[in-house]
Order: C-alpha cells, then sequence, then structure tokens
C-alpha cells in the first residue's frame, strides 16, 4: 500500500472531468462573475479613455487657459505646444528623407556596385565641325551631347536591352568635354581651330554591362546629331579612342559610405526630435509624444463616447466568461490533484491503492439527475439501488470478516453520518471513530482481529488517512479493507 505523501500524484482524467462537469454551476457563475469584472473594466477603461481625449484637446487648445493656470503657466504651455508644433513639422520632413533615401538605396544600382571590382568603359569622341564655327556655338553643341548622353531619352535603348530604369542608369554614364587631342596626345585640328572631344564614361558591375550601355550610346549618334546638330551647326561625330578596366573605385566607396551615413543622420535626428517630443509631452501631462496625435486623430470624428460599444461590451463580457471558466476549472483540478479532502472513490483507492475496496456507498443527499449521470460515470454510484448497494457491500464485508471474532471500524468519516451507514449496512463490529481525537482507538485496535475503515468523501484528509493506516499497521492487526461513503 501506498502511504507515502510524497508520492507522484497520478490522476484519471474520465474522473477529472466528471468532477468538473459536477461542478457546472460553479463554473458558470465564476464565468458570470469574472464577465461582469471585464465588462466593468471596459467601462472604465474607456470613461478614462475619453476623460483623457478631452483633456489633451483642453491642453493643447492655446486660446483657451487652464482652471486655476497661472500667467506664467499659460505661456509656458503655449511655448511648449508651439515648440511641439515645431518639432512635429520637423519630424514629417525627414520622415520624408528617410523615405527617399531608403528607397535610393534600395533601388540604385550605383548603390549595389562592388567598390572593390568597378567596371569601366570610356569612349573619346571627337566632334569636327563641317565649317567655320564660332568658340560659343561648340561649346553649345558639346554641352547638347553632354545632356543627351547622360539623360533619361539618350538611355532608353541601353536601359531597355539592359531590363533596368533609365532613370537608375544615369548615375552609371558621365560625360565630359575638353580640347580634342588623338591617341597619342597630339592636338586635333580640323582647319578651324582645336577639335572638342567629348569623352563618356560608363561604370558597372561587369564589363559586359558597360559595353553594352556603350555601345548603346554610341549606335545612336546618327539620332543624336539629328536632334543636335541640323538646327545649330553641321559637325560628324568619330570615335578616336575606347578603353575598359575593373578596378577598386575610391569614390564608388566614397559614395556608397556617404549614401549610408546621410541615412543615419536622418534616423538620429528623428530618435533626438522625438526625445525632446516625448520630454516636451510629459511637461504637459501626457504619457509620450503620442498625445499630441491622438487628439489630432480625433479632431475629424464626433467626441469620444464615455460608453463603449454594444460590440465591445459582447466581446468583453465572452472574453470574461471563458476567463472565468477556465480559472474555475484550474482551481477545481488544482484542489483535486493537490487537495487535502477526497472528492471521489477513484482517487481514494487510486490514492490508497493497497486497501481493499469493500464498498462504496451511493453519494449523500438529494442529487439531481445531472449529478447522478456522472456519479454513474465516474464509478462513485454503480447505478443500483440503494438497498441493493447496500447489500452487496454488507455481504462483502460479512465474507471478508468471515472467522473474525472481533472486528473494530474505525476512520475519519463524520461520525453521524458514519453511524447511519453501518446501521444501514448492518455491519457487525464494535464502531470507535477518528483515533486522532480518540487515542485509545489505537490501544484498543490490538485486541481485534481485523480493522475496517470507513472514510467519507469531501470529509475524509488525505494526510490523516495515510496517518491514520501507518499507525494501525503498527499494531500488528490487519486492515481488512474500506468503506467509502
Amino acid at each position: 500500500m501506498s502511504d507515502n505523501m510524497s508520492q507522484a500524484v497520478e490522476i484519471d482524467l474520465k474522473d477529472l472531468l466528471c468532477i468538473l462537469l459536477k461542478k457546472t454551476g460553479v463554473l458558470l457563475l465564476a464565468g458570470v462573475i469574472f464577465a461582469i469584472a471585464a465588462c466593468g473594466y471596459l467601462f472604465i477603461d474607456t470613461r478614462k479613455a475619453a476623460d483623457k481625449v478631452v483633456k489633451n484637446n483642453n491642453v493643447l487648445d492655446l486660446e483657451t487657459r487652464l482652471s486655476g493656470e497661472s500667467d506664467d503657466e499659460y505661456a509656458n504651455r503655449i511655448n511648449n505646444v508651439n515648440r511641439a508644433h515645431d518639432i512635429m513639422l520637423s519630424l514629417d520632413t525627414l520622415n520624408e528623407k528617410v523615405e527617399v533615401q531608403n528607397s535610393y538605396l534600395a533601388d540604385s544600382l550605383y548603390m549595389h556596385l562592388d567598390p572593390l571590382n568597378v567596371s569601366r568603359s570610356v569612349a573619346s569622341v571627337a566632334i569636327a565641325f563641317t565649317y567655320p564655327t564660332d568658340y560659343a556655338v561648340k561649346e553649345a553643341v558639346c554641352s547638347a551631347y553632354q545632356l543627351y548622353f547622360t539623360s533619361n531619352y539618350g538611355l532608353a535603348d541601353a536601359a531597355a536591352e539592359l531590363d533596368v530604369s533609365p532613370e537608375n542608369l544615369c548615375e552609371l554614364v558621365s560625360c565630359s568635354r575638353s580640347s580634342g587631342v588623338n591617341s597619342v596626345g597630339v592636338l586635333i585640328d580640323d582647319s578651324n581651330n582645336i577639335t572638342w572631344v567629348l569623352t563618356i564614361s560608363a561604370i558597372g558591375p561587369s564589363v559586359d554591362f558597360t559595353e553594352t550601355v556603350l555601345d548603346s550610346i554610341i549606335s545612336g549618334f546618327d539620332e543624336a546629331k539629328d536632334m543636335v546638330g541640323n538646327d545649330v551647326a553641321h559637325h560628324t561625330l568619330n570615335v578616336i579612342n575606347r578603353s575598359n578596366t575593373v578596378s577598386f573605385s575610391e569614390k564608388v566607396m566614397a559614395d556608397q559610405l556617404s549614401a549610408v551615413k546621410t541615412l543615419n543622420d536622418l534616423q538620429t535626428q528623428i530618435k533626438n526630435l522625438n526625445s525632446n517630443l516625448d520630454d516636451i509631452g510629459k511637461q504637459l501631462g501626457f504619457e509620450d509624444r503620442n498625445g499630441f496625435y491622438q487628439p489630432a486623430a480625433a479632431a475629424g470624428t464626433a467626441a469620444v463616447s464615455p460608453v463603449p460599444s454594444v460590440s465591445s461590451i459582447i466581446k468583453y463580457c465572452g472574453l470574461g466568461f471563458l476567463l472565468g471558466i477556465i480559472v474555475a476549472c484550474c482551481c477545481i483540478a488544482v484542489r483535486y490533484i493537490y487537495g487535502r479532502k477526497i472528492m471521489s472513490q477513484y482517487q481514494f483507492f487510486l490514492f490508497f491503492a493497497g486497501l481493499d475496496k469493500i464498498g462504496v456507498c451511493k453519494p449523500q443527499g438529494d442529487r439531481s439527475k445531472y449529478i447522478s449521470f456522472f456519479d454513474c460515470l465516474s464509478g462513485d454510484d454503480s447505478g443500483l439501488s440503494e438497498e441493493n448497494t447496500n447489500g452487496i457491500i454488507s455481504n462483502n464485508y460479512a465474507n471478508l470478516t468471515s472467522g473474525m471474532n472481533k472486528v473494530l471500524i474505525t476512520g475519519t468519516a463524520e461520525e453521524e453520518t458514519a453511524k447511519k451507514v453501518i446501521s444501514d449496512l448492518k455491519l457487525k463490529g464494535d464502531v470507535e471513530l477518528n483515533m486522532f481525537s480518540n487515542p485509545d482507538v489505537l490501544k484498543d485496535a490490538a485486541e481485534y482481529d481485523g480493522v475496517v475503515l470507513i472514510e467519507q468523501r469531501g470529509v475524509s484528509d488525505k494526510k490523516l488517512v495515510s496517518e491514520q493506516i501507518r499507525l494501525l499497521k503498527n499494531s500488528g492487526r490487519k486492515i481488512i479493507g474500506a468503506i467509502l461513503i
């Protein structure tokens, strides 16, 4: 028999479920109490929120002096609110800049280049004028080409071929102009002063990429001449030098670091301004800077009602009711597992596994059909009539005590209830209950041939029953079994 109270607790889920279902009234009551508490919390919280919005709106209303506010306090409040508005405008501007910078870092081809391996393709293009031309006209032609070669329109064909946007490609192409020299450094003279040279440069992640860009630009020379030359001055375009390299680009690395630094600087400014706005909000009685935005959000809507909506009430009541049932179930389960009192016959004979089951009496008192159903399901009620149940227990007792001259009936059940059950069962033996209030029971136990325990659900204490069994075993008397009432 296991009488060690520190043993691992064994439970039967079916028995526990029956205990819970028999306590349906308690579960529903707990659910109702929690639903009322949740609804009360909702009403209080809604009222506080409405009062807070009204208070916040009053604080931000610079045309109205608050109750009891001195001249200095009023002036200080106006100053704080104005400072807050200025900071909020600055934050809006900075947040827009951050969004633009993030988009640029995410989409820019230039920002995704590897600075250690930047491919560069360069072409030198000589512009030769057919007729004597003024310097200013030559300069205008060169400037027009510079704009064209680095524009969205001029790079549209290359962008389409590479499947990128012309805007992103513009950042990778540059065009500069200078007085012309040939590949060996000799000045090019077209008999009409020195020829101008355009140097077109394309950078990218690979030689194939940059060569494709450069090929597309050169293939569009004829179209460019039609757009630039016919209305200004007749001229020709000739590629006099072309090369490509792959190398480290200090400029690319510096530009990339600068772009990231710009983003970090913007975010630092936003963080500092938010911190300043928090401080101003606390000075005005808000929890933080959100107090400045909540009234603004509510300004375009109707005044906040101090009464919650019907849907909110239903939601909170439902959640409270469910939470109440869960909490009540947990409490009953904890009491079933770790509580002091015996709650069911299955629990008793599982806990005191070494005791023979002489019988289990029908539960006492009036019971509804609902409770009786779960008593039968858990084994606390055999389903037989009370007369047949008592007859089986009485006869089983007689068989187990057959041949014994003296039998002691003891236990920790209520004395009045136990004596009535013993009388109804017509058990033969000496009845001496509760040795803990009558220690002589233990002394007299040695005079008997056997001992029968009578225990009661909801009354008998696990520790006392365990101690009782230990003491009776020390007397050397046999414990025949137990009757549970």
